[in-house]
């Protein structure tokens, strides 16, 4: 399994099975971590040179646009 280094992916009350091997990735590997290449997209194409008024547009202009990416997927 691969896991980032999140302390809940580090804590020592984790029990794994003795057949699952834990991998852990680079502190910063932005290339090994999809997520990261989602986040940096949306960042770059969606979330940049604008001014919100409040946290919750941004919120919401993250949350419709990655509908929007995810519906291109599905289809």
């Amino acid at each position: 399994m691969i896991l980032d280094g999140s302390r809940a992916h580090n804590n020592c009350k984790i029990v794994v099975p003795k057949n699952i091997t834990l991998h852990f990735l680079p502190p910063y590997s932005p290339q090994l971590n999809h997520i990261e290449r989602l986040w940096s997209y949306l960042k770059r194409n969606y979330l940049s040179f604008r001014l919100y008024e409040k946290i919750e547009d941004i919120i919401q202009t993250l949350i419709d646009n990655f509908n929007k990416i995810m519906f291109k997927f599905i289809i």
